[in-house]
């Protein structure tokens, strides 16, 4: 779904998501492919928004994937939230230490 995301509206997006936010409990999160497509999902959703300028539901967004499980195959995803959320409160000195680590780590594509 995170590969097709492009091809959909966001009104037709947000009943996707929609769903499933209103079904996180039957999730199986413990299961790390369905959590790092979930993550997947939310990331290019979130990206999307913050495009769009929907603060409110970027917020949403952004807080669902700060509270998917502690799990290593995920920290991409949580700190690309971090990145969006110090985006918005316009934190500067956090910006620069994400983009640091990015940058340290080989992944300067994701910057741009």
């Amino acid at each position: 779904m995170a590969s097709f995301m492009s091809l959909y509206d966001t009104n037709e997006l947000k009943i996707l998501i929609t769903d499933i936010l209103e079904n996180r409990d039957s999730i199986n999160l413990n299961n790390s492919s369905t959590l790092v497509a979930l993550a997947n999902v939310m990331m290019n959703y979130l990206g999307r928004l913050y495009q769009e300028k929907d603060l409110g539901a970027v917020l949403e967004t952004i807080h669902f994937i700060k509270d998917l499980p502690t799990n290593p195959v995920i920290m991409f995803q949580k700190l690309v939230a971090i990145y969006y959320l110090a985006l918005i409160n316009h934190d500067q000195k956090r910006l620069n230490l994400i983009i640091q680590v990015l940058q340290k780590n080989g992944y300067d594509n994701y910057l741009v």
